[in-house]
Order: C-alpha cells, then structure tokens, then sequence
C-alpha cells in the first residue's frame, strides 16, 4: 500500500538552513516518490520586476536545494533545486488563443519516482535557501516562503 509522509519547512532569513526528519513506520519497506510545493507568505507579484522589455523572460526562480538522506549505505539519494512554479508564466507571451499553463514554460510539476529500500526508518532532510541570497544580495529584504515536503512509501500489506 503507498502512503505519504509530510515535513513542512519554513524560510524567513536570508541563506536560512532548515534540518528536518521523516520518521516512517517499521512496516514500510521502500521509498518510491518524492514531490515538493512551494508556498509564499507575500504575494509573489511583488517580486516580478517591472519592464518594458517585451522580450523580457525570466525561468521559475530558484528557491533553495533540497537533500534527503537515509542513514544506511543509501545515503544521499535526492539532490534537486527548488524551483517557484508561478514565476513568469505569462512574460513574452504575445499569443492570444493560447493561454500559459502551470507546466508551459517549466518542466511540469510531478513526483520525483525513486526506489530506494528502507532499512532504517529515519530519513533525514536538508534544505538551504537561495532565493534570499539570488535576487535580493543588496538589500536586507527576506521573503517568507514554505516548503512542504512529500514523502511517499510503500509498506507491507497482510492479507486477513
């Protein structure tokens, strides 16, 4: 049976680093998937910069990297940047029929498959924020943001 374990970080200081920890239960056995959203606590708008470049087009920004670790001869089994899914969606889009979806100028958002055997049933997280340190390395303005972590597995079953 898959299930879902959730760990939820939140960033408000610039180059913040967050430790975390899944704790699954004795009766899973593999680690399958692992998704991640990201949420702001101000309204992103007021990060877009203003422009009249109409060619201006910036990818979805970078939040942070996120690691996730188990403590048998695993170890280090997922590595990924963070990425804010809202950011420039509709820039340099001078199409009228079509409208910009959430997955049309980044990948689509989806769970990361991965099929790692659990043996401990601790796994730890690490998350280091880079939007602070990216975009606002001048000013001393730290955006607030989110980050859930999902964590899915699957467990042993018994038939009655």
């Amino acid at each position: 049976m898959e299930k879902v374990a959730t760990a939820e970080i939140s960033i408000n200081q610039r180059s913040q680093i967050k430790h975390f920890q899944f704790i699954l239960p004795q009766d899973a056995v593999r680690i399958i998937g692992v998704e991640h959203n990201v949420w702001m606590e101000k309204p992103f708008s007021d990060l877009i910069l203003e422009t009249n470049d109409p060619f201006f087009y910036n990818l979805n920004q970078m939040m942070g990297v996120l690691k996730l670790q188990t403590c048998d001869n695993t170890n280090i089994f997922y590595n990924r940047d963070v990425r804010l899914d809202i950011y420039g969606f509709s820039l340099a889009d001078f199409s009228t029929l079509w409208q910009p979806k959430c997955f049309s100028h980044q990948g689509k958002k989806a769970e990361d498959p991965i099929s790692i055997p659990v043996s401990s049933p601790i796994v730890y997280g690490y998350f280091k924020d880079q939007m602070n340190e990216d975009i606002f390395d001048i000013s001393d303005i730290a955006w607030c943001y989110r980050i859930t972590v999902y964590l899915w597995y699957e467990t042993l079953t018994t038939q009655p």
